[in-house]
């Protein structure tokens, strides 16, 4: 025993370059029988490919296969393949050349209640795609176990079709040779022998004294016993698992797992791994990632109750037998191996149960050096066939090959684990995260999912005192504040992409943040105001993601809006450009509906489609990025391509599409603005453009996809609106130019599926609103989205203003008399004037009182703002002095404002902004009145002063001078440009009107 150990030793030291299947103390797989499915006279006659004059190293015959022709090859070999398990294709690859090689099994048979035959499918890199790239002739073995199952097929009984595809990128050409079934005995896990852990366990370490003594005198029991004993005392190194329990635990789910009714299933007192009880694929990975265990863990560490322990050393035990590590592939699709379930299983329950339970009686010796082992194959196999593509998959596999190579130093290659692991992962979090910090997926669940993935593998480093590079550390802080400054109000999270429920929820993993980085905003995010310290920025754009968050305030009743302004994404794409999300008062009212599962049916091609988005569809044909764009502009960073300002007055965002759309010949562009009048409601520009200016008629169509809410359509006016008794509403008004856009609602259609939103992973009937025009482009129209708290409706009337050239201009009048005017400009350049004003602007906004006294005003996009001639914005601040007014002749003193750059805003200082005016007057025959809309400017004293958030005017002292008792800080902090501190003029008791300008607007 003595030499066979000191064999095994010198063998594992060489083990670096020697492939796990290849090495002697791995278990293999048991060839039993072997026939030829189709030889190479089958594959020439079914395909017409030619035979090649290379043969295989069987000394077949072989095809030569150039996928550029065709990608698909189906083969008509159908009928009963039991007992076999394993297909096994030949495949000659080319030096330099790569791909991937998939293979579909197409049954006879069809489940009920799903879409489409039962069938098997997976895939197996080739050549230069593979981690470990190869060249020449290979037996590439397609393993039953390695096929994502859709339906509950009976094993190969009933094969209808074999259908092999080399979708692009492909090699240029493959030779194939003779393809055969194959029947295995495999056997039980895990494949590495006791002889080969104490090969592959360095024992020089310190505290395995006894289990190299063991090893010396040849007595491999007693080795083992000393292993398992050290794994169980030991506490070093560091280790954060278990993850802590921050909420109540489920203490009945941890009940209904243990009668293993698992994942919504009732399975039997035997666990069968490779089941599927309602034929959906992702329900199989569901049950091979063993995150389900994480309330049984729990509530062990809580109760200490060895019932749930019992289960546990069950439930691994039996899935460790049941499935030993591929050997020679991938793993393709297999629920148990494939690379990301591999991964998923140690960070969600294999880590926690380890620490947890490993001195639990019930984790005997057998089961903890099970686990140990599995910890071994686990991270060779993910070193060796991990993705090679930049991904969310490739950021968690990293993280478990890091963490691995951290907890269980004692391996011989724990180092090389670790230095790859983490090189690996700081060359993601590099790549993968935007200067913003968001996660390149654009997505909240898959930002959430690699967050995780850095966070776990930075706080071990931390712990174990191994260093990281600054960006490591630097934008995984970055990524945690972009969960809270894109949350809702109500601290959910938008559902953008693959994001799952259109209310995701990310609190927890936002609590790792504010405890890694010692953050008082994160913990306040994170215990939903308990901890911590609300934060004091309010609008912010991400934008080199291009999510454009407008917000009012962090209470619950805030309002808050999120415009998708940016690329397709690097995967789980939705087409969705220019989508936007409404949130106001407590309410959700229109969403991105999110997608419910990764099933191929209807369901799952609207909710990734542009149809199941708040954006616009021309002549019925959705976006299509992904067949039109390149993988770089899919990644790219939006900064240079949008506009996005935010201030005291409005946040403006702007941005286009060009992208085409699906089947429809011709280059279309669709630029969209919105904007927030703080902090009452928003503004929707949309303009269509044909850019090779033809003059077809084109069926445009604007949707809006709300939550589960009843609305009322007013057919007279266009206007949509939610219809709520007693709680909060939105009412959608459309402004022109033009005759009101056909108004249709549509809620739970099947065919074609239309109105549904996801939740709590199911599709939910859901109103869709679509406003609808047919005419010769451009086609523009302006919406006002008007919350509202009390009545039956917004209390808005648009009122149109003339206005010359591509511009649309309304006063917005409100029922208290007071309004806004807003003008928007479609494009060219100049001047443009309406209601009196003239800006050169793209964007223009003057607030006005119930007296139709200016108060506030903004523009964006250009350098100022005129009334009757006078420069409101020259030298950053204007005076008027209106008909009959006279000066104070108050000492003029002066005070320092802080301001912020982003838009062209004009506003009363909230410091200095101070005015009197009479309550009621004299009119020359002797009537005392209020002032008129004519008579108002000569006014008499009246004390008001401007409140420190911006919108509206607030009564002062009736008596007396009025002083300035606020800071002059605007409400929010900047999220864009410079802060600036200027001087200006102080009078205590003023008769002016006063602008303030915020410069440098950013310029789409």
């Amino acid at each position: 025993m003595g030499n066979t150990s000191r064999h095994q030793r010198r063998h594992a030291n060489a083990s670096p370059t020697c492939p796990p299947h290849r090495r002697p103390h791995i278990l293999p797989d048991e060839v039993v029988a072997e026939r030829v499915l189709i030889d190479e006279g089958g594959l020439v006659r079914q395909t017409g490919l030619p035979r090649a004059p290379e043969r295989t190293p069987r000394g077949e015959t072989a095809v030569r296969w150039e996928p550029g022709e065709r990608t698909t090859l189906a083969l008509a070999v159908g009928g009963d393949w039991r007992p076999y398990d394993q297909i096994v294709v030949p495949v000659y690859v080319p030096e330099g050349q790569g791909g991937a090689l998939h293979v579909a099994v197409e049954m006879a048979t069809r489940t009920e209640g799903l879409d489409g035959n039962d069938r098997y499918f997976t895939h197996y890199p080739l050549g230069a795609a593979a981690r470990r790239g190869w060249r020449g002739w290979r037996d590439l073995e397609y393993g039953i176990e390695n096929f994502l199952i859709f339906g509950i097929p009976d094993a190969w009984n009933g094969v209808a079709r074999l259908d092999i595809s080399l979708p692009a990128p492909a090699p240029e050409w493959v030779l194939l040779g003779p393809i055969r079934l194959r029947q295995r005995r495999r056997p039980a896990g895990p494949r590495l022998t006791d002889a080969g852990l104490v090969a592959e366990l360095d024992l020089d370490q310190p505290g395995l004294e006894a289990a190299r003594a063991a090893v010396d005198a040849g007595d491999l029991g007693a080795a083992r016993r000393a292993l398992a004993a050290h794994y169980r005392a030991r506490e070093r190194p560091t280790s954060i698992y278990p993850l802590p329990i921050t909420e109540p635990v489920d203490l009945a789910n941890a009940e209904r797992i243990r009668a293993h009714l698992i994942l919504g299933q009732q399975l039997g007192r035997d666990l069968d791994w490779r089941a599927n009880p309602i034929g959906y694929l992702e329900w199989m990975h569901a049950f091979n990632r063993h995150y389900f265990l994480q309330d049984v863990i729990k509530a062990y560490q809580v109760t200490g109750d060895e019932r749930y322990a019992a289960e546990l050393a069950y439930q691994v035990s039996s899935w460790i037998k049941a499935t030993p590590s591929p050997l020679g592939n991938d793993g393709g699709g297999d629920p148990a191996w494939e690379t990301l379930s591999t991964a998923v299983r140690c960070y969600w329950a294999w880590f926690d149960i380890f620490y947890a339970c490993r001195r639990s009686p019930h984790f005997d010796d057998d089961l903890l050096l099970d686990l140990v082992k599995s910890f071994y194959h686990h991270a060779e196999h993910l070193l060796e066939w991990g993705v090679t593509k930049h991904n969310n998959w490739l950021v968690v596999e990293s993280q478990v090959i890091a963490s691995i190579g951290v907890l269980f130093p004692e391996y011989r290659r724990a180092a090389a684990w670790r230095r790859e692991g983490y090189r690996r992962l700081a060359d993601e979090i590099a790549v993968q995260v935007y200067p913003d910090g968001t996660q390149w997926e654009l997505s909240a669940n898959y930002h959430a999912m690699c967050g995780q993935g850095f966070a776990s593998a930075y706080e071990l480093a931390q712990l174990n005192d191994i260093p990281l590079p600054a960006v490591y550390g630097e934008r995984l802080r970055a990524m945690f504040d972009h969960v809270w400054r894109l949350a809702r109000p109500d601290g959910s999270s938008p559902s953008h992409n693959d994001s799952g429920s259109v209310v995701g929820q990310y609190q927890e993993f936002v609590r790792r943040g504010a405890r890694l980085f010692g953050d008082p905003t994160m913990a306040w995010f994170a215990s939903r105001g308990a901890e911590g310290a609300a934060p004091a920025a309010t609008s912010h754009g991400f934008v080199d993601a291009g999510l454009l968050v407008m917000r009012s305030g962090w209470e619950r009743a805030a309002r808050w809006a999120l415009f998708d302004a940016g690329p397709y994404g690097a995967a789980h794409q939705h087409e969705d450009a220019l989508g936007l999300e409404i949130y106001a008062d407590g309410t959700l009212f229109l969403c991105d509906p999110g997608i419910t599962s990764y099933m191929r049916e209807p369901w799952f091609d609207h909710q990734q489609g542009t149809d199941g988005h708040n954006t616009i569809l021309l002549e019925g044909r959705p976006q299509a990025r992904r067949s039109n764009e390149t993988r770089e502009q899919h990644v790219r960073s939006v900064r240079d391509e949008i506009f996005w300002a935010t201030g005291a007055v409005v946040d403006a965002a702007r941005a286009r599409y060009s992208a085409g759309y699906r089947d429809l010949a011709g280059r279309f562009t669709h630029e969209r603005a919105l904007i927030f009048v703080r902090p009452d409601y928003w503004l929707l520009f949309d303009e269509v453009r044909d850019e090779d200016g033809g003059d077809a008629t084109r069926l445009v169509e604007s949707l809006f996809h709300f939550m589960p809410l009843r609305l009322q359509l007013d057919r007279a006016t266009g206007r949509v609106r939610t219809h709520r008794q007693m709680k909060p509403n939105l009412e959608l008004i459309p402004l022109g130019p033009g005759r009101a856009p056909g108004t249709a609602i549509v809620c739970g259609r099947h065919e074609p599926v239309q109105g549904w939103v996801s939740l709590d992973k199911e599709n939910i009937p859901a109103p869709c609103v679509i406003f609808s025009r047919r005419t010769r482009l451009p086609f523009r129209m302006g919406l006002a989205l008007c919350p509202y708290l009390v009545g039956t409706r917004a209390g808005v009337t648009p009122r149109r203003l003339r206005v010359a050239g591509d511009a649309l201009a309304y006063e917005l009048r409100r029922e208290d008399g007071s309004g806004d005017l807003v003008c928007y400009r479609w494009g060219g350049a100049g001047e443009t004037r309406f209601g009196g004003y003239a800006t050169d602007g793209w964007l223009a906004l003057v607030r006005r009182d119930a007296r139709g006294d200016d108060i506030a005003a903004a523009v964006a996009g250009g350098t100022g703002l005129t009334r009757r001639g006078r420069d409101l914005d020259r030298q950053g601040v204007a005076v008027e002095r209106p008909k009959r007014w006279r000066r104070s002749s108050a000492p003029t003193t002066t005070r320092s404002c802080t301001l912020r750059s982003g838009t062209r805003a004009f506003a009363p200082c909230s410091c200095c902004g101070i005015r009197t005016r009479a309550k009621r007057w004299r009119s020359p025959f002797g009537k005392t009145r209020r002032p008129g809309a004519r008579a108002r400017r000569r006014a008499g004293p009246c004390r008001r002063r401007w409140r420190p958030w911006a919108g509206s005017w607030a009564r002062g002292p009736r008596s007396g001078a009025t002083r300035c008792a606020s800071s002059c800080k605007g409400p929010n902090e900047p999220s864009q440009g410079e802060v600036r501190r200027i001087t200006l003029p102080h009078t205590p008791v003023s008769r002016t009107r006063r602008f303030v300008r915020i410069e440098n607007a950013s310029r789409v």
